[in-house]
């Protein structure tokens, strides 16, 4: 269904806006909608660096739902200062000066709580 400026929107049975796709200036693809209180665990943002390490995400989607959780999200557990200040790191990751390294990753698991774990596999 078009929306204003060249974008699509997508809803669901019920009417609740579920997806838009923004084609102009720049075609950004399909967006799913979230729920305007988006709970943030230390467990959503270790899945999202996981997915980013097994490329299941791009750095650019990882910075996107980074930023997306610091506008959008609430922060439930009592270390949220420490989820914050990870998901706010995770949000420039794409800029030159911050980027995403490896031992990055290691750092922002290991503060909230988990560790990695290398797995090699012959392919």
């Amino acid at each position: 269904m078009p929306g204003a400026g060249g974008e699509l929107v997508n809803y669901d049975d019920t009417g609740k806006l579920v997806e838009t796709h923004e084609e102009f200036p720049v075609d950004k693809g399909h967006q799913k909608v979230l729920d305007s209180a988006m709970t943030i665990t230390k467990h959503v943002v270790a899945d999202k660096i996981a997915a980013y390490l097994h490329h299941e995400m791009t750095l650019a989607q990882l910075v996107d739902s980074s930023e997306r959780a610091l506008m959008e999200g609430q922060f439930a557990e009592r270390d949220a200062a420490t989820f914050a200040q990870v998901v706010s790191l995770l949000g420039v990751a794409d800029v030159r000066a911050f980027g995403l390294a490896w031992d990055d990753c290691e750092e922002l698991l290991r503060k909230l709580g988990f560790a990695p774990r290398v797995e090699v596999v012959a392919v």
